[in-house]
C-alpha cells in the first residue's frame, strides 16, 4: 500500500470510528469493531463485545462504515402496513 493509499484511508476511517469487517471464511459482514489504527498494511480493528484487537491487518475492502439493517419499515419505504 503506497503513501497515497494510506493519506486516503485516513482521511476516511480514524481510529474510533465503528466499522463492519468482512469475513474471510464466508465473505459476510460482520458487526462490532471498531479502527484502532492505520499502518502502510492496512487497517487496524478490535472487537466492540471484548475489547480485543485482532492480530491481522484488513485492507479497505475489507472494511466498511456501518450499514442500517433493513426493517419493515425502510422495505416499503417507510408506509405503515398491516
Amino acid at each position: 500500500m503506497g503513501v497515497a493509499t494510506s493519506i486516503r484511508i485516513e482521511a476516511l476511517l480514524v481510529p474510533g470510528d465503528q466499522v463492519e469487517v468482512r469475513n474471510r471464511f464466508d465473505g459476510r459482514w460482520a458487526r462490532g469493531f471498531e479502527i484502532t489504527g492505520v499502518t502502510a498494511r492496512g487497517l487496524r480493528v478490535r472487537r466492540l463485545s471484548d475489547g480485543r484487537e485482532l492480530p491481522e491487518e484488513f485492507s479497505v475492502g475489507e472494511v466498511r462504515r456501518p450499514r442500517a439493517r433493513a426493517t419493515p419499515w425502510r422495505e416499503l419505504g417507510g408506509a405503515r402496513y398491516r
